[in-house]
């Protein structure tokens, strides 16, 4: 009966006319809501990213594709969504029982009631009854959800329904008149005030038109899918012995890389590393930086070859395995407290990159051993892995110390024995043992042998710290 009611609903405020989309929304100026944003989520975002999402959840696509095939833009469905709700209503589609295609909503209302014998359903016809439902009541609270005005604190943005009684009503009678009527010259004008209008408006307000369009950049191109293609590129050309030509793909992907992570500190005011998709981005970046650079000083194919490597596996885990975090955040409340937890994350993802790639050098060098190379061939591989090893035990030790600084600060103990923090010890562990290598009576055989094996534990271990505390173990830490 609940589904009948809601039927009964939909037939009252839906015509069962089939509405195609007007022909003269095809022709809107919409130039002047460039740089417009809107409140969501606690942050503010481009007015397109928004109309993107509004689509998508009314629609179950971006962008909506109309009656007669043709894909119709974002910000237009979201205008007439606001202006004109009764006509958006029918753009709105869903599948129904026993049809292939979806339908317009009013046809799909009329198919649904003809299957309602007696006033009841079954599961399929009430699912997609609740469905339609469900979208046709995104698009009538469309001005209510809408918030492209700032208030006067600048923090409660007005929706349009209340921006109608600011000194912006005119403007949205205005477009909501001309809207409704069709008139095209008259919503070219009122869409410029409104957009003019509301450009001083968030301006005022702190809004910067250019970190909104570096937002939009950042969700339309995939830099970061392009730079995993070329990474994989530049790895297998440098196996090939092509130096110059690896080292000029991967510095192009490590260019692309960069652009990605510094748009990202310039929307979300903040260093990108607060979750398992920033930090995993965070991570590649350093590797594929380190690679670049040590097989820029020693013209070694294999450093190249294992920073690119590295770095493309972690980046299309990030980018292509939906890895929690690709969304743009506001910053965590724990990580704005203060400066000292910010550089103990990052000082700890660095410890990561580092880990990473002295167990791809230890990897190889094993792999070389193997194939019957004498100590002296495989003396530049040992000297880059101790090295690397010392690095690692450095600066994974200045992390954990600067976590329990903070700690100290903040909980009021140096250390709690939190899953995160004894695996991070146990980490660091592996790497006290390596730098104790030289000074140890192991001959001079042996060693290589022992720090690769070791870079290969201290690497499990970071990865169980990393990846299987936070998904298997309860702990305070979701950061590193």
């Amino acid at each position: 009966m609940k589904a009948v009611a809601g039927l009964i609903l939909l037939l009252v405020f839906v015509p069962l006319a089939e509405a195609s989309v007007p022909a003269f929304v095809r022709d809107v100026d919409l130039s002047a809501l460039d740089g417009i944003g809107a409140k969501q989520g606690g942050r503010v975002v481009p007015l397109r990213s928004f109309a993107d999402a509004f689509v998508t959840d009314v629609h179950g696509r971006t962008p909506m594709v109309a009656a007669d095939g043709s894909e119709v833009d974002s910000v237009i469905v979201l205008l007439e969504s606001v202006f004109y709700p009764e006509r958006a209503m029918e753009w709105c589609t869903v599948a129904t029982p026993g049809r292939a295609m979806p339908s317009l909503a009013g046809q799909a209302l009329e198919e649904l009631a003809s299957g309602l014998p007696g006033g009841d359903s079954d599961a399929d016809q009430t699912s997609d009854l609740a469905l339609l439902e469900a979208r046709l009541s995104l698009i009538v609270f469309a001005s209510e959800v809408l918030r492209p005005v700032p208030g006067e604190a600048g923090e409660n943005w007005l929706t349009v329904d209340e921006a109608r009684q600011s000194a912006l009503g005119p403007l949205l009678d205005r477009l909501s008149v001309a809207w409704r009527l069709g008139d095209t010259p008259t919503i070219h004008s009122a869409i410029a005030d409104l957009g003019a209008a509301l450009q001083r408006n968030q301006a005022a307000n702190g809004v910067n038109p250019q970190v909104l369009r570096i937002e939009r950049v950042l969700e339309s191109l995939p830099l970061l899918s392009l730079a995993v293609v070329l990474y994989v590129l530049a790895t297998a050309i440098a196996a090939l012995k092509r130096h110059r030509a690896a080292l000029a793909i991967a510095s192009v992907a490590f260019f692309l890389h960069i652009i990605v992570v510094i748009g990202r500190a310039i929307v979300l005011h903040r260093l990108p590393v607060q979750n398992h998709y920033e930090s995993m981005a965070a991570v590649a970046l350093i590797v594929a930086g380190g690679g670049l650079l040590f097989s820029y000083r020693s013209r070694k194919d294999s450093t190249l070859a294992i920073g690119s490597a590295v770095s493309a596996g972690l980046v299309a885990i990030a980018e292509w395995l939906n890895v929690p975090g690709r969304l743009l955040e506001l910053e965590a409340g724990i990580l704005s407290s203060t400066a000292i937890l910010k550089y103990h994350v990052l000082a700890i993802l660095t410890g990561y990159a580092i880990i990473l790639f002295g167990a791809g050098v230890g990897g190889i060098l094993l792999v070389q051993l193997a194939r019957g190379r004498s100590p002296e061939q495989i003396a530049d591989l040992h000297r880059t892995q101790t090295r690397l090893g010392y690095w690692a035990f450095w600066v994974l030790g200045l992390g954990i110390f600067l976590g329990a600084v903070w700690a100290d600060r903040a909980w009021g103990r140096w250390w709690a024995f939190d899953p995160k923090e004894t695996w991070a010890l146990i980490t660091w562990l592996v790497y006290l043992a390596m730098v104790h290598i030289p000074a140890s009576r192991l001959s001079a055989r042996r060693r290589p042998v022992i720090v690769a094996t070791l870079h290969l534990l201290g690497l499990l271990a970071m990865l169980w710290t990393y990846f299987g505390v936070n998904l298997l173990l309860p702990s305070l830490h979701s950061y590193a």
